[in-house]
């Protein structure tokens, strides 16, 4: 018989850790829910509902329903007891890290942050998640690094995309932030007269996939936020021609005027996803691998 406090710690896992570890990420997300493709059927639409704040499932399309030890019992068709082993076996063997949804703040920066690793992207699910918003590995893999970093005694990775200030800016399935310092990325072509300007950073790479393109023949500025705006204008006014790839919404029209009221030759691309919110938005819904 498992003790109480065995039973306890268990109970504490994570659900959407556990179905990582077991190769069960996400389709979507509602509010606070997460929904799965249940791996108890061959269904296309996904039926299991997550919710990460309280640590609890429902399968729509089944019975199955509760905490983490009764996912497990649904899942393998075990008794309680073999569930409660199955998740003292987890704890003793983790998988390297989760993307630990739960708990996790939607805007990260330096203080209390600590990068543990860097290194080429490789994860599956950071591989999954930016296949799903277009960009294959060829691009992804070229520009793109998979960061690992503690805050508040939590681990945490994504998909980091570097900014000349030496910060990344973060992405993956349920954060969207950066680690400090906040900053522009340039690729510089010398002796370019013209520039390409992209909000952010999949914007970029959705740009390369587009036109099909491991490298831009011409300068690149990524703002990584609108907020930079302002400091990249005198070095927009130094080049003949801007072409602006920037979000098709109010923010980015305002943006558009802002650039060309300071004297800038600029150029509108944003036709290019004409419908869509942005670069991404067009290639996420266009993609083909």
């Amino acid at each position: 018989m498992k003790s109480p406090e065995i039973i306890k710690q268990v109970l504490q896992i994570p659900i959407t850790n556990y179905l990582a570890s077991i190769g069960i990420t996400p389709v979507n997300q509602a509010g606070q829910q997460l929904f799965y493709c249940s791996p108890k059927t061959n269904e296309k639409t996904p039926s299991l509902a997550v919710n990460p704040v309280k640590n609890v499932f429902y399968d729509w399309s089944g019975e199955g329903k509760g905490d983490i030890l009764s996912l497990v019992q649904y899942l393998n068709g075990c008794t309680f007891l073999e569930a409660v082993q199955v998740l003292e076996n987890y704890q003793l063997n983790p998988p390297e890290i989760s993307f630990s949804f739960s708990g996790q703040s939607s805007v990260c920066d330096s203080t209390g942050v600590e990068i543990t690793n860097v290194k080429p992207l490789q994860h599956q699910a950071l591989i999954q998640y930016v296949e799903k918003r277009g960009i294959s590995m060829k691009i992804a893999s070229r520009y793109l690094r998979e960061v690992h970093y503690e805050t508040k005694g939590k681990k945490y990775f994504a998909a980091g995309f570097p900014n000349d200030s030496g910060g990344y800016e973060l992405r993956n399935p349920y954060f969207k932030g950066s680690i400090s310092p906040k900053g522009i990325t340039t690729y510089t072509v010398n002796s370019s007269k013209s520039v390409l300007l992209f909000e952010g950073f999949f914007d970029f790479l959705s740009a390369l996939e587009y036109y099909k393109q491991p490298t831009m023949p011409a300068s690149v500025i990524v703002l990584n936020s609108l907020t930079n705006l302002s400091k990249v204008i005198p070095d927009l006014q130094r080049f003949g021609k801007v072409s602006a790839f920037l979000d098709t919404d109010e923010a980015g029209r305002k943006a558009f005027a802002k650039i060309k009221s300071s004297a800038i030759n600029v150029i509108d691309f944003s036709n290019t996803y004409n419908g869509f919110k942005d670069f991404n938005e067009y290639m996420t819904m266009s993609r083909t691998f």
